[in-house]
């Protein structure tokens, strides 16, 4: 299921070749005309022949993408390619996209087994290159490092699709990208930042992410502080399984991360940074079990949190704010601190804060852990002002620790400074005082939470959260694609009336 708002979005980005009647000729992306296909054999394939006929194929990733024109398509040959290292290169000055796919009806396994790479080097890897689209491939073993690095070294990455691959059991992250108006769409990605496994690198926040954006180190591009990439929109894939974050996105805008199911992650299933003009909404995020709780050295233990903003110190002269994000119509089961704002104090700059956050419609369920919704109590004195933000129409409870009741709100001020709370259901009731707005306490009546699926967090007909929400203009549709009524029900679904 696809939100209308993300297709049209992105509609420009994601091209579907199909083939000709001549075999060797596919429509290309451009629309002006015919690419060619053009064939891979990574275990007898020969990158001195030309790659133009099946009987005659290359060996390697680099030789098709450095002869390939827009439009054409790559088909690798099927197999389990061992000991895997390449590298697509391709900076081409016109529109269309260069497609690699596995041949028809075969299956390719592009497999790091055997092959040595430290925790920066991926199997596959895209470098300096515009109009990638990747398709339909396994990638998987890199003990040490990933699985797809997307870099922008010496010409930034542009317009690059990753879609429908399978990538798990990597040391450090399954794709970490360096690009603008990337789609990764389902896509299937487990057993990601085994660095971690069994928490390897202790509470130090060194472990990385299944998806992430990575820092240029170069200043040159942060004009006037602005951000390199933007067009980000991660879509429908499953992450789980994962010693570090589910994905984090830094020093990134204009992005949306929508339909993902997102479970069993380390500290966050999501950690957005150093970024804004987001949007995130209709994602799933659980846990099924204790296995990958963060312990830290006081021996607080804890499942992931879910979603997670922070202004995090870096190298760069540019360090701006975090603002403009909006989370919606998301379902997060059994996490701690569904939502929940991280302050570095080795970051003490007047941007490291927030601004325009808006968490609506979200329904949260048996929490775990020491708040609801966290908000650091730390601060700089000197930070910009916060404002504009809005946490409204979400179902939340309180959370619960070593079988006691705990706080929905941490301590921070900026609740009732700040923040605009209202139309929310406090299922666990003792709402808190310093709330001024409009808020009810009771159960939602869910139909059947117990089986864990978005279906089963749907309120029932006489639910007390029927009808009692704001209505927020920005948002039409519920996570099941409902048109929202002017009288709006609390939580990610809308009750029909």
């Amino acid at each position: 299921m696809k939100s209308l708002n993300t297709v049209l979005l992105f509609l420009s980005l994601i091209f579907l070749s199909s083939c000709s009647k001549d075999s060797n000729l596919i429509v290309s992306s451009s629309g002006s005309g015919y690419g060619k296909a053009f064939y891979i054999d990574p275990l007898n394939g020969n990158d001195a022949n030309n790659g133009r006929e099946i009987s005659s194929p290359v060996k390697t990733f680099y030789k098709a993408g450095a002869f390939c024109s827009n439009g054409d398509t790559v088909y690798v040959k099927g197999g389990v390619y061992t000991a895997f290292r390449d590298v697509i290169a391709k900076t081409q000055t016109d529109l269309g996209y260069i497609y690699f796919r596995p041949y028809q009806g075969q299956t390719v396994t592009l497999d790091g087994i055997g092959g040595i790479f430290d925790e920066s080097e991926a199997i596959l890897t895209i470098k300096n290159s515009t109009y990638i689209d990747i398709s339909g491939f396994e990638i998987r073993n890199n003990a040490t490092g990933r699985g797809i690095n997307i870099l922008s070294e010496t010409k930034y990455c542009n317009l690059i699709n990753i879609t429908n691959c399978s990538i798990h059991d990597v040391g450090s992250g399954a794709i970490s990208l360096g690009a603008s108006n990337v789609l990764i769409q389902n896509c299937e990605i487990y057993n990601s930042c085994l660095n971690n496994k069994n928490r390897a690198l202790g509470d130090n926040g060194h472990w990385s992410a299944a998806i992430q954006t990575y820092f240029k180190y170069n200043p040159a591009p942060y004009v006037n502080g602005e951000f390199i990439w933007t067009g980000i929109n991660i879509t429908n894939n499953k992450i789980y399984n994962n010693w570090g974050e589910g994905l984090k996105i830094s020093r990134a805008g204009e992005y949306i991360i929508t339909y993902n199911k997102i479970y069993n992650c380390y500290n966050a299933s999501m950690i957005f940074d150093n970024s804004r003009n987001g949007t995130v909404f209709n994602n799933i995020i659980y846990t099924t079990g204790d296995d990958y709780n963060r312990i830290n050295p006081s021996g607080y233990n804890r499942p992931m949190q879910g979603v997670l903003l922070s202004n995090e110190k870096n190298s760069f002269f540019a360090n701006p704010m975090t603002e403009n994000i909006t989370v919606y119509n998301n379902l997060l089961i059994r996490t701690s601190a569904p939502f929940a704002w991280f302050y570095d104090v080795n970051n003490p700059i007047p941007s490291n804060t927030y601004f325009n956050i808006k968490i609506i419609y979200n329904t949260s369920y048996n929490t775990i852990g020491n708040e609801t919704f966290a908000l650091d109590v730390n601060f700089t004195p000197t930070r910009y002002t916060t404002n504009q933000n809005e946490f409204k129409n979400n179902i939340i409870y309180k959370p619960v620790y070593n079988s006691v009741n705990q706080n929905y709100f941490t301590a921070s001020n900026d609740y009732q400074q700040y923040w605009s709370i209202t139309n929310n259901c406090f299922v666990s009731g003792d709402i808190p005082s310093f709330i001024s707005g409009v808020n009810i306490t009771g159960n939602p009546s869910f139909v059947n939470p117990s089986a864990l699926t978005a279906d089963g967090f749907k309120i029932a007909n006489n639910s007390i959260c029927s009808g009692a929400g704001v209505s927020v203009t920005s948002v039409a549709l519920d996570y099941f694609l409902n048109l929202r009524n002017p009288s709006p029900s609390i939580g990610f679904y809308e009750l029909t009336r």
